[in-house]
């Protein structure tokens, strides 16, 4: 089975964050630093939530189909 990897930046505010995890949105999109945008459940932000928020560098990684394999931190 190929992997797609996809990286990308994020650097949510607690106050953003809260109102995603409300029910206000349960998706962000995302530009990839390969260039698609991408569409990912904020529920996989879960596990990297801190106070101050979600921030970092991201990688999603995809199966063949696009389908959500896991989400990973780098560098931290």
């Amino acid at each position: 089975m190929a992997e797609r990897y996809y990286h990308f930046y994020l650097n949510i505010d607690p106050d953003e964050l809260m109102r995603v995890y409300r029910g206000a949105a349960h998706r962000l999109r995302v530009r990839s630093l390969e260039g698609p945008v991408i569409d990912l459940d904020a529920n996989h932000l879960r596990r990297f939530t801190t106070r101050s928020g979600v921030q970092g560098s991201f990688v999603l990684v995809v199966n063949e189909n696009n389908k959500f394999l896991r989400l990973e931190r780098q560098g931290s």
